[in-house]
């Protein structure tokens, strides 16, 4: 076979797979509709139309075309739905002088410079009048407030202002706040002039809700970790983001370097956190005598108990998604396939808030997803002749080392490779030295989670216990990490600035990488069949 033939071969394995996969061809159609809700709505018929027509060209795929097309319909409809205020919105105290208006976090709060930005979904007006009913979402930005980065999801809040609606883009070319806000249901926001935020208390209903986890779970890991915090905040407050995601604690400056270096990922809760204490599970549940499908219903909820003490933000409620989906397909005698959960959660996502194709949480995390599925890590495992005499044992876990390691390496570099220019759009920079920094740290991720837990749950039992085992073990894990952090940071080009490129740009840069994959992978296959044993390749 030549490399031509392993080339065609490749795509026809891809198109056929698709007649597996019909949720792929749904995501594509949502994707499809959402961005062509903003043009007129007959340019979702014909997009519609022109999708049934392609898909009934292919016999693999030919009955999925009317269904498929009409999610093409649905995601225009509904994101035309959300980028429409409805008659109580809160957009229309725009001009009322000065409001109070009470609701619940909708969005966590992130700093940037002296100002702290939140989404608040408002339930009611309070005015000399009484209490009037509001509803929708309004943005928020007020002088730096610290203590509201730990906020979790539906906290109530009151926020106090003059509301004003969102200006268009003054320059051509430049960032349309206005249409990106309105994308994900925004019409109104307030500050940061006159502007105030304080937290109410939570009724006694809220008290009990699971989202209440947050909270309590930071308390009570910052218990385990007091000391350690007294002595070296950084080296804490980097556990804390690393166990249960966030920022709070870590000096501007080193968020900064986080940020240059391409690792500010580490302090977000994320798939790969999800992932790590799936892996946990996975290895611990088993010597507990505990059997196989018990065993995935129970990291099921474990793993949703941990989805909400990690503050149930967009990205692990994601990652949750995933991992579930996967976890049940054996439970219902299937095959876990990636592909398919990874379509699955990004089409709940979307038709939950169509606003979200726009953010650079759900296009980072849904692109590296998908580019580290569509790799294939395993083309680093090789065929073995059965003839050969065995192996020894050290060899063996020798070969395994050497296989993980091509895999972190790997994986790492096409992580970075996938993320520039979506770095390079919302951010203005490129990470020059993020793959090597990434790959120093990374690592050290898992242990630092796992220390973590083992300090936190420690410190429930002794306080003693969980201070010797946050300055032992938690403390040098978060130092060395700290460590590569500052090293890459002070290096001479470690991050580029460079311009947005637009998305025409992003698209020819994501179809050259396709085929750069296309031609790896069948390049890969024919090398696997060519070091195949004889016996095998007929």
């Amino acid at each position: 076979m030549s490399l031509v033939g392993a080339v065609s071969a490749e795509i026809e394995r891809a198109v056929a797979a698709l007649e597996h996969r019909p949720s792929l061809l749904v995501l594509l159609a949502l994707v499809v509709g959402i961005l062509l809700s903003s043009a007129p709505f007959w340019m979702s018929l014909v997009a519609a139309a022109l999708v049934c027509g392609l898909l009934a060209r292919c016999k693999a795929i030919r009955s999925w075309c009317i269904p498929v097309a009409s999610f093409v319909v649905l995601g225009s409809l509904r994101a035309l739905y959300v980028s429409t205020p409805s008659d109580d919105d809160v957009s229309k105290l725009a001009g009322a002088g000065y409001v109070v208006i009470e609701g619940v976090l909708d969005e966590p709060a992130y700093e940037s410079g002296q100002t702290t930005t939140l989404v608040m979904l408002a339930r009611s007006r309070a005015s000399d009048m009484g209490v009037q009913y509001v509803s929708g979402l309004v943005q928020i930005t007020v002088n730096r407030a610290p203590l509201l980065s730990g906020l979790r999801y539906g906290a109530p809040i009151r926020a106090e202002g003059l509301v004003r609606l969102p200006e268009p883009a003054a320059n051509p070319g430049s960032l349309d706040v206005q249409a990106w806000l309105k994308r994900r249901g925004i019409f109104a926001i307030m500050g940061p002039r006159a502007a105030r935020v304080s937290v109410l208390p939570m009724s006694d209903s809220e008290l009990w809700h699971p989202s209440t986890l947050g909270p309590v779970a930071r308390n009570s890991f910052r218990r385990s970790t007091q000391t350690l915090r007294q002595e070296r905040p950084d080296e804490a407050a980097l556990a804390e983001g690393i166990v249960l995601g966030g920022r709070v604690g870590l000096s501007k400056d080193l968020q900064d370097e986080f940020a240059i270096t391409g690792t500010a990922h580490l302090l977000a809760s994320s798939g790969m956190n999800l992932v790590i204490v799936a892996a946990m599970l996975t290895v611990l549940l088993p010597r507990l005598g505990i059997g196989r499908k018990p065993g995935l219903i129970l990291q099921i909820l474990v793993l949703a108990i941990y989805m909400f003490a990690a503050g149930a933000t967009p990205s692990i409620v994601r990652a949750w998604m995933m991992v579930s989906l996967l976890h049940a397909a054996p439970l219902f005698f299937r095959e876990p396939d990636l592909a398919s959960a990874f379509a699955v959660s990004a089409s709940v996502m979307l038709l939950l808030n169509p606003g979200d194709i726009t953010s650079p949480g759900f296009v980072l995390s849904y692109v590296l997803v998908g580019w580290l599925a569509a790799s294939g890590l395993g083309l680093f495992e090789t065929v073995r002749d059965p003839n050969l005499p065995p192996v020894p044992r050290l060899t063996q876990v020798f070969n395994a080392f050497k296989r993980s390691l091509l895999k972190l390496c790997a994986a790492t570099f096409i992580a970075q490779l996938a993320a520039a220019p979506i770095v390079a759009v919302y951010f203005n920079q490129v990470p020059v030295l993020g793959v090597l920094a990434n790959l120093l740290a990374v690592p050290l991720v898992g242990v630092a989670m796992a220390v973590g837990f083992a300090a936190w749950f420690g410190g429930l039992a002794s306080a003693g216990i969980g201070a010797l085992l946050a300055h032992g073990l938690v403390g040098p894990v978060s130092g060395a990490i700290l460590g590569i952090v500052h090293l890459f940071a002070a290096m001479p080009l470690a991050s580029l600035p460079v311009a947005a490129p637009g998305w025409p740009a992003v698209v020819l840069y994501y179809v050259v990488l396709l085929a750069g994959l296309v031609m790896f992978r069948a390049y890969m296959s024919l090398r696997a069949v060519q070091r195949a044993p004889m016996g095998a390749r007929t």
